[in-house]
Parts: C-alpha cells; structure tokens; sequence
C-alpha cells in the first residue's frame, strides 16, 4: 500500500486537525479555505484514532502520544499518515499503549522514535465503558409488595394516553400491564448479550471524550426518534460471538446461538419492554414512555468493490439501541470495566452466569458509579430486585443461595471489597451493608 508523505506545511496542517479533532472542537460558523482543508486532510486520521480510542477524558499529555503514535516517522525519517498502516495496525498500536504493552507497543510500530512516548510505568489509566443510569434503572424495577389499606393507582392507570393506545394496538391486555409492572423479561442470554453491546457501543461510538458534543456514545451514527436519539452501529456476527464467549474461539454453532439472541431481542414480540422514565434538567421533567424491543436490527452484507467482505464472518447487523441506552449518558451514567464480559464469565466459572447474578452487579456499580461506596440495603428489598420471580412463589431459601453465588462473582470481579450483616434501626429488618472497591476498573 502507497504512504502518503506530507510536506512540513501539510504536516503542521495535520497536527492542528488531529488536536481540534480529538477534543470536540466544531468548525467555526464560517470556516475559512483553510480551515476546511485542514479539517478534510486529517479526517481520515482522526477517524481512525476515533474508532479505536476509548477514554473518557483525553489530557494533553495523551492528545501529544496519541499524535506521535498517529504520525510515525518511517525510516527516511519523512512523516506518513498512520491511517495508511491500516487500522488493525493502529488499533493494536493505541491498545498497546493504553493497557501499557511497552514491548508490544514497540514491536507492533517496528519503530524506535515512539519508544519515548510510551506511558511510565507507574502512571495507569484503564478503559471504562458507560451506560446511560436510566436503563440501569430500568433494568433493575421490581414490583415490590405494599401493605396498605389504602387503594393505590394501578401501572395501567398512570400510563399516558398515546402509550395506553399504542399497548391496545399492541394487542396488549390491561391485565397484562398491571401483572407484569415494569419488570424486564430477560433471560441470562439477554443480559450477557446487552453486556456486548455494551462494550461494541464504547468501540464503536465516533465520540466517547466530549460529553458536550450531541453524539457522545452515539454510535457511528444516531438515529432521532420522538424520544431521544437511538444509537446505531454494524456488527459482524464474528466480534460480538467473541465477545460473547469471553474472548474463546467461536464457532459456528456459537455464531448460530449469538444470531438467535440477537434476533429475539430485536424480533420477538414477548421480548418487547414497557419503558417508563423521567428525563430531568434542572426543575424541567419530561415523562418519557415507549413500548418496544430493545434494539432494532437491519440484516445486511457488507461490500467492497462488489466484492464481500470477510466471506462468513461478513454476515452481520446494522443495529439500533433504543434510546434509553445513552439518554442523559453525560450526566446519569453507571460504568464497567471495558472487560466485564470476560470477568463475569471467569468469576462465575462458566458460561452461564445467573440472571441474580447480572442484576447485584448491576445495583452496585450503579452505586459505585454515584461514588456511594458503603450501600445498605434491606435484605427483602435486595431478594426481589435480584430474583423477584422466586419472591413471588416463596422460594426464599433458592433466592438467598442465588445471592450467596452473586456476592462470590462480584468479589472475584474486583467489584465487592466486603460485605456485612446487621439490623435496620427503625425496622429491624435484616440489613446488607456492602464495602465496595473504590477503584473499580
């Protein structure tokens, strides 16, 4: 493949586009010749680093490394456009240097100029991913029995009147609403799956550094819906089958298995979720209400030149989250480790990690992601929210080894430090108190 050299006029060009670039800075209402062609000869680049760099906030310390690793010199010592090594290439380059590969760093670039800009040893920064908090939220809603002797509203009653209409269209019975609450029907599948989506969101989001910017965690490209912007990315079966299995090799029949989970959250009409959440900025409130799969999928090929790409690893979607995924992400949002599928599946020896399971993580990193690091939590409240099926039919003794095997896993995935049995003072009910990590990442 041709390098593209760069004069020292077109070079300096590149490092003003690859700084206003990464930190979100737009175009002036009027942009110049000049400031268009700086904006056009870097994109490539830019994009590229996009792509693959997922931090939270970039210092300018690491918008100087990320610029030398964009910008390699070869060996005349002339600069060449690092998106002409390919982006695989650059991909391992900026992996290697966030997670501290020095040796990799250096093998991969061949190249002993950068060896100065790889990061000390005792400076650490590792890769979050987020989640908009009004999903977690949404995830973790159980119907919680009342005793009161007072008549209390119904779900059905509360709902707004488009969204009664549209659940009467849905063929959707009163009865149903009220019965099911606003619970979400996931299998352990789904959650292991939304937890790759999770992680392909972070990858592949143009902007994940620039909460300012309307397309933070917007996928390559968000769609507008009446209630907020929908995410939407292209997956090949092959990445999130790998992220599925936690990193194994994957075969077809785990493809085969991956599609299915896919298509049945998109598809299946069991699967589709009663969301019901308030968006709130300042004193504004808006009530927001859908019912709706929670992602939406185009069944596409990808092509090149007429010619498909990766053959069967081709295969794959166009997918939209909906919007409840990244509403109000900058400022309400609950983060994992960019790793978690791996983790989860390594701390739970196996595969096939419980829906309790998903659920206790899920309640506490939203705890950990609002900085409360002691959380207490009654003992009857906790049984419901992690397994509210089991509530409901007395099965008391399964839930409470169902939370056992769920405090296990999340010690061993770095997020519980300790955990602790007492008494509520006013009720005296059994009471959690739980010690999680600080560092959690």
């Amino acid at each position: 493949m041709a390098r593209t050299k760069l004069s020292k006029n077109e070079f300096i060009d590149h490092k003003a586009a690859l700084l206003i670039l990464l930190r979100g800075i737009p175009l002036p209402e009027a942009p110049t010749e000049v400031d268009l062609k700086v904006y056009g000869i870097m994109q490539k680049a830019a994009d590229t680093i996009d792509k693959y760099v997922s931090l939270l906030e970039i210092t300018k310390d690491e918008v100087g490394i990320l610029y030398n690793i964009a910008f390699i010199k070869d060996e005349e010592g002339k600069h060449e456009v690092a998106g002409s090594l390919g982006e695989p290439v650059i991909a391992q380059l900026i992996d290697a240097y966030f997670f501290k590969k020095k040796d990799e760093l250096v093998r991969l670039a061949g190249n002993a100029a950068i060896k100065k800009y790889v990061i000390r040893p005792d400076e650490t920064k590792t890769r979050q991913i987020k989640v908009s908090g009004h999903w977690i939220d949404k995830s973790l809603r159980y119907n919680y029995p009342v005793k009161t002797s007072v008549s209390q509203p119904t779900l059905w009653d509360q709902l707004l009147p488009p969204t009664k209409n549209k659940l009467v269209q849905e063929g959707v019975s009163v009865e149903m609403v009220n019965r099911k609450g606003e619970s979400t029907p996931l299998e352990y599948t789904h959650y292991k799956l939304i937890d790759c989506l999770y992680v392909l969101l972070s990858e592949k989001s143009r902007n994940v550094y620039n909460k300012q910017s309307p397309d933070y965690y917007g996928g390559e490209e968000a769609m507008q819906t009446p209630i907020g912007n929908s995410p939407m990315f292209w997956i090949n079966l092959y990445e999130i089958a790998k992220i599925y299995t936690g990193g194994k090799r994957v075969a077809g029949t785990i493809m085969e298995t991956v599609a299915g989970i896919v298509e049945d959250l998109a598809d299946n009409p069991e699967m589709k979720v009663l969301f019901r959440y308030q968006r709130s900025r300042g004193e504004d409130k808006v009530v927001i209400e859908d019912y709706a799969n929670i992602i939406k999928l185009l069944n596409v090929r990808k092509y090149k030149n007429n010619a498909e790409i990766d053959n069967e690893k081709g295969k794959g979607y166009f997918i939209a989250m909906h919007p409840i995924f990244i509403d109000q992400i900058a400022t309400k949002w609950v983060s994992y480790p960019h790793d978690i599928t791996d983790r989860m599946i390594d701390a739970n020896g196996g595969s096939k990690v419980p829906i309790a399971t998903y659920k206790l993580r899920d309640l506490l990193a939203r705890y950990h992601s609002s900085k409360e690091y002691n959380p207490k939590i009654i003992q009857d409240k906790l049984f419901y929210c992690i397994a509210e099926k089991s509530m409901i039919n007395k099965r008391r003794g399964e839930v409470e080894k169902m939370y056992e095997r769920a405090v296990e896993t999340c010690i061993k995935i770095g997020l519980i430090k300790d955990v602790h049995v007492t008494m509520a003072k006013t009720s005296g009910e059994i009471m959690y108190v739980f010690e999680l990590h600080k560092e959690w990442e």
